[in-house]
Formats: structure tokens, C-alpha cells, sequence
């Protein structure tokens, strides 16, 4: 596997190195183009002056250039170098800002979210996406394209308040959002006006569709299923279904991706099979089979997961309709570059990253684990093919899917073998039924039959999860443990296929780091923190000594607590009430909850206020003098402020949890 030789790898390495630079040290626009200028001179010089024998700067200088064109497309797509970007508008209490909304997200309990395009501030055209939040509305609807009015000014999108949360900042960052709106109803003024667009147009498509489908005779589930299935649309999906497909490992056939587009293209290749007849059937085949593909990519929404399938596909059909022999690898880095190239916040999305893992791990090892043993029998040949390539796909996301979800569904093959010999058929129906839905000639026969398929799909996906003792979760894994990890495979499974002696010499240290990271990581890499987080409406505390807990005033089961414990990989934990009064190091820590009882010593460093104490907190300072006062999140807004205010007014550092997030006492002490 000499993937260095070809020049589509060493463009994807490249941009990637540029992308990730660009990430981490925020270089502005202009030191990228002029980047970019010095290696095209550097290029230009090499091409002129280089020697056969001299140093490769022509190939020095394209690899230089590459990088800085990964830097240059990073930062161009950031609000901060971006001249018309809504948030360097001139604005002032009195301004309207003008959106359009590009898609529903899945609303959840505090009312319904939207992705809108922030097109104008008064007068003036801006650019930029906002995730709208409607709070308490899970009533209202808009429209695909609709034009909304409103006068307040989003706000910078706050990171996680409690350590190891879910970083939704850095997730919207990923699609290209930095900015929030949290408003009522009542605040937003629709105008009443639509903007056309392809987009617009088909979103508004596939509502009429939807809804459609909603007046046939389909069982709730099954056609939150087939939304998902076919139309990529998961907002209509149970929390139970969502599960069940997650823990039998079978979510992807729920994400419209590579398997989906895959079959689409099977599909086209069939239905156009008898241009190959043709003398300029060929080209025809080629034209309208990437046409289908990018038709069946805007019809789903143009998802990052689809519009990167639809690529590297479309390379696929290239290869297959004109007979030029290409190799997998190949295709897979072309397709990378160029999608990175266009939407460089792709590296960072965790469906980008699982997608070309997997298609990396199959492209590599499937042809191997078929020399392994290949059976006579075509239905054990059919069997084995299609439990090689979820082995070398599960291989390829392992890593991935422990750091980022903590868990292994180990039936995932059985959910495979069961659903995706017969995917092509449940999505033919799916298109036909769409099709005839569209024109109102579905007959009540083809909605009972496909009704049933999706029954069945979804008991057979519900009999997988159901077996818990395969499913594994709550796996503390680490970013160093699943870079080991991934070194460590690639390492074994380099020399298993090739049977090279380095491989091998490679693998063994590589090995006993991971395992000796695994095991003495708790003892050696763990903190001794006190942790106040921040929690809706309740009081706690968290004391940490290595790989123990002691937990103050919190329930066993909560989403903070869980995630905290994955993160640090905690071994034991214990329970306690929430104190009154504590010292951390050489520091006396007081708490004052809704009793409002004043303690009797005056040496307090840090004053504690919780549960919305009625008290006179500037006299509390001028009694006590402690030097730090913190807030959590059970305290009413309003106190909140008047606490702030005083704080400001006595020049005492002021903390509150529902701004500025958890408190870290060592932060006293640093």
C-alpha cells in the first residue's frame, strides 16, 4: 500500500496540515495569500532552475503552497475577515435585523431551533448564520426561505458551563455557526415574504412531500423511518427508535450517507445500463448518473454527510461509466481534498471524520480479510463479504466512536447482514412511493406492503438492541488513547497484510505504551480539583482525588455527573451533603443558602450564595470582607444582578456559574 505515490494523498495531507495550522493559530487572510504568492514563486523557480539531482523545491514549494491554501480557506470563513459579516455591522438599539431561514432543526423542550441567514441589518447586506432559538413555542412554524424581522442583536454562541460537556459551541462552529438568538415568539415579525432560491424550492418540495406521506396510511414510526431513510429527515424520530438503531449499530442506515448514495448510484448504473449500447452512450450515462446523484444530494437537503458521499461517488461513476481504471485510494483523496478545499470546517465535523475512516478501513483491508478465506458457496460468499466490510468499517470508526460516544454496539454485523442485503429494495420502494405519493396514485396495497417492510426492518433493529449484554457503553477514552489506538491498529494490521519485520517492530511499543497509558492514566495523569458547576435551579460540588469522586448535593444520575466521570475516568464514587462551610487549602469557604444564616466567624475568603438568599449582601461584605463571591445557578436572575452590581460597586471579584460556567477553586490559588 504505497500511498505516497500518489499526488491526490499528498494534496489531502496537505490541505489538512493548512486547515489544522490555520485552527489552532488563527492566521489572518492576507498572511495565507501572500503565503500562497511565495510558493507559486518557488514553483515557478523550480520549474526554471531545479536539477535532476538538486533539492526538490518545486516539490517543496507545492507542498508549502498546499498547506497555505488550507490556511487561507480556513480563515476566509471565519466572521472575524469577513468584511460583511452581520456582526462588524453598525448597529444600535434601534436597528432590525433582517433573516432568512435555510433549515428546522429538531426542536427540543425549550421550543423550536432554526439555522437562518442574517441577509441584511437595516439597510445594509450582511452575511452570516445564526442558530434561532423560539423559546417555549414548539407551535410555531416557518418556511424554508421565510423573512423574519427582529430587533435584537445575536449574541456570540457561549461555550459549555461544566467540564466534559457536550461543546455544542464547537459543534456549530463545524456548520459555519458562531452566533446565537434566543427569543419569544412575539419578538420575531414575519414580513410575510419568501426568498426563492434552488434551495428554497426544493426544501419546500420535500415539505409538501412530507406531509403527504402524513395522509397516507402509515404507522407513526415507520414513517418517521422512511423520512429518515429516504429523505434524510430525522426531526419526526422517537428517542426510543433513535436508540434502538444506535445500540444495534445501525444508525448509519438512519443518516443519509456513502451506503445511501451508493445504492442510488446501483440503481442509476441499472436503469441507464442500456446507454452502454450506444457510441455516445457512455458520456450520456456519466452525465445524467452524476446529474441523479447531485439531484438526489439537493433533494436530501445538501448535509454535509451527503454532499461528501455525492463527491466521492461521482468520482466512482466517472470511473465505472468511461472504463478508466482508478485505484480506491485514490478516488478517496481526491474527493477529501476538494471537500475540504470548499468547506474546510468539515475536518472538525464527527460525521467527516467516521465517513472517510471507514471508507479508508474497508478500501484497505476488505481485499485482505477476502484472501483470508474465501468460501465456494455463494451464499457464504455473499455472507462473508458482507460481514468483511462491516469488520473493516468498525475497524476504521472504532477509535473515533469510543472518544466521541463512549460506547460499541458488538452485534453490529448482525444488524448489517440483516437490513443491507435488501437496502436496495427498501430505498427503490421508498423513491417509487415518494414518486406516487407526489401525484396521489399510492395504492392502499403499496402502503401496507412497504409499511410492513419498515415494521419488520424496525423489529429486527429492536430484537439487536434489546440485547444488552452486547452493548457496551460508558467507556472513558481519551484523544491520547485513541490516537495510540489508531497508531497501534495501522501498525498490526500493516503487518498481518504485508508481513513486513518493521511493522511489526513498530507495533509492540506502540502496544505497550497504549496498554501502560490505559492502565496507570487514573494514577499518574488524573487531577486533584474541587469543581463548583454549574446546575439549572440546584446547588453541588465536586471534590476529585484522582480517579475518585466524592459528590456534594447531586443525584446519581445526571448528564454532568456522567460525563465528568468519562472524562476523567473515574473508579469510585461516593455521595454526601452539600455543606455549610469548607476549606480548600489554606482557604475558608462559607455557603449561604435560602435560610439566609450568617455564620459566626469573620474569616471568610470565598462566600458561597445559593438558593436565592434574601440578604443585604453589600453589609455581608463589609461584615465579612471575603475576598471572592460565587453564584450558582440556583439563584434567581434578578438577584443575580443586584449581587453583580454590588460586587462591582465594592471591587470585589464577582463569579456566577450561569455566565461564566463551573468555578475552580485552585483558580484561588494558582
Amino acid at each position: 500500500m504505497k500511498l505516497w505515490r500518489y499526488i491526490s494523498v499528498k494534496l489531502a495531507l496537505s490541505i489538512t496540515v493548512g486547515i489544522l495550522f490555520g485552527h489552532y493559530y488563527s492566521v489572518p487572510p492576507n498572511y495565507g495569500q501572500i503565503g500562497v504568492l511565495l510558493c507559486l514563486i518557488t514553483i515557478g523557480l523550480g520549474l526554471k532552475y531545479q536539477t535532476r539531482n538538486g533539492l526538490p523545491v518545486t516539490e517543496f514549494g507545492a507542498f508549502a503552497g498546499v498547506v497555505m491554501l488550507g490556511i487561507l480557506s480556513y480563515s476566509l470563513q471565519l466572521p472575524q475577515y469577513q468584511e460583511h459579516h452581520f456582526s462588524k455591522a453598525k448597529a444600535n438599539t434601534q436597528s432590525n435585523y433582517q433573516l432568512q431561514i435555510l433549515e428546522e432543526l429538531k426542536p427540543t423542550t425549550f421550543g423550536k431551533r432554526f439555522i437562518a441567514k442574517v441577509y441584511a441589518v437595516d439597510d445594509t447586506p450582511t452575511t452570516g448564520n445564526i442558530l434561532l432559538q423560539i423559546k417555549n413555542d414548539n407551535k410555531i412554524e416557518f418556511t424554508i426561505g421565510e423573512l423574519l424581522v427582529t430587533p435584537y442583536r445575536p449574541e456570540s454562541v457561549k461555550p459549555p458551563f461544566n467540564p466534559h460537556q457536550f461543546n455544542y459551541k464547537r459543534y456549530l462552529q463545524t456548520i459555519g455557526v458562531h452566533h446565537q438568538l434566543s427569543v419569544a415568539s412575539y419578538d420575531i415579525l414575519p414580513t410575510g415574504k419568501v426568498k426563492s432560491s434552488i434551495l428554497t424550492w426544493v426544501a419546500q418540495r420535500r415539505q409538501k412531500i412530507i406531509a403527504q406521506l402524513k395522509t397516507e396510511a402509515f404507522g407513526p414510526q415507520e414513517l418517521a423511518v422512511v423520512q429518515a431513510l429516504v429523505l434524510g429527515q430525522r426531526n419526526d424520530l422517537t428517542e426510543n427508535t433513535y436508540n434502538a438503531y444506535k445500540k444495534a449499530g445501525a444508525i448509519h442506515l438512519l443518516a443519509v450517507s456513502g451506503l445511501h448514495v451508493g445504492v442510488v448510484l446501483l440503481l442509476l448504473q441499472f436503469l441507464l445500463s442500456p446507454l452502454k449500447y450506444w457510441s455516445k452512450g457512455r458520456n450520456l450515462g456519466l452525465l445524467l448518473s452524476i446529474l441523479g446523484l447531485w439531484c438526489y444530494a439537493l433533494f436530501t437537503g445538501l448535509s454535509p454527510s451527503i454532499v461528501r458521499a455525492t463527491t466521492m461517488f461521482s468520482f466512482i461513476s466517472y470511473a465505472l461509466w468511461l472504463n478508466r481504471p482508478t485505484n480506491t485510494f485514490n478516488i478517496l483523496a481526491l474527493s477529501y481534498f476538494f471537500m475540504l478545499l470548499w468547506q474546510p470546517n468539515f475536518l472538525f465535523q464527527v460525521g467527516f471524520q467516521l465517513s472517510y475512516a471507514a471508507v479508508f478501513a474497508i478500501a484497505w483491508l476488505y481485499p485482505s480479510l477476502q484472501r483470508f478465506w474465501y468460501p465456494d458457496n455463494k451464499i457464504l460468499l455473499k455472507l462473508w463479504q458482507l460481514i468483511s466490510v462491516s469488520i473493516a468499517a468498525q475497524i476504521g470508526v472504532l477509535p473515533l466512536s469510543l472518544f466521541y460516544f463512549h460506547q460499541f454496539p458488538s452485534l453490529f454485523f448482525i444488524a448489517n447482514i440483516l437490513i443491507i442485503p435488501f437496502l436496495g429494495l427498501v430505498l427503490g420502494l421508498g423513491f417509487l412511493v415518494l414518486f406516487l405519493s407526489t401525484l396521489k396514485l399510492l395504492p392502499m396495497w403499496l402502503v401496507v406492503f412497504y409499511n410492513d417492510v419498515i415494521k419488520i426492518m424496525n423489529t429486527l433493529i429492536t430484537w439487536v438492541a434489546q440485547q444488552e449484554a452486547f452493548f457496551f457503553d460508558s467507556i472513558a477514552f481519551d484523544a491520547w488513547q485513541m490516537l495510540l489506538t489508531y497508531a497501534t491498529l495501522i501498525s498490526l494490521l500493516y503487518w498481518l497484510t504485508t508481513r513486513k519485520e518493521i511493522a511489526f517492530k513498530i507495533f509492540i511499543p506502540l502496544a505497550l505504551l497504549l496498554v501502560s497509558y490505559t492502565l496507570f492514566k487514573p494514577s499518574f495523569f488524573s487531577n486533584n480539583q474541587v469543581i463548583l458547576p454549574h446546575q439549572y435551579k440546584t446547588s453541588a460540588l465536586i471534590a476529585q482525588n484522582k480517579d475518585s469522586l466524592t459528590v456534594y448535593g447531586l443525584p446519581e444520575a445526571t448528564s454532568m455527573l456522567h460525563t465528568f466521570v468519562l472524562g476523567e475516568d473515574i473508579k469510585s464514587i461516593k455521595h454526601s451533603t452539600l455543606p455549610n462551610a469548607f476549606s480548600y487549602e489554606s482557604l475558608a469557604i462559607v455557603r449561604i443558602d435560602s435560610l439566609a444564616l450568617l455564620p459566626e466567624t469573620k474569616a471568610i475568603d470565598v462566600l458561597w450564595l445559593s438558593h436565592s438568599p434574601k440578604i443585604h449582601l453589600e453589609k455581608v461584605i463589609d461584615t465579612y470582607r471575603p475576598k471572592y463571591i460565587i453564584s450558582d445557578g440556583s439563584n434567581f436572575p434578578h438577584l443575580v444582578q443586584l449581587w453583580k452590581a454590588s460586587c462591582t460597586k465594592k471591587e470585589i471579584p464577582f463569579h456566577h456559574t450561569g455566565e461564566k460556567g463551573a468555578f475552580y477553586f485552585k483558580w484561588l490559588t494558582d
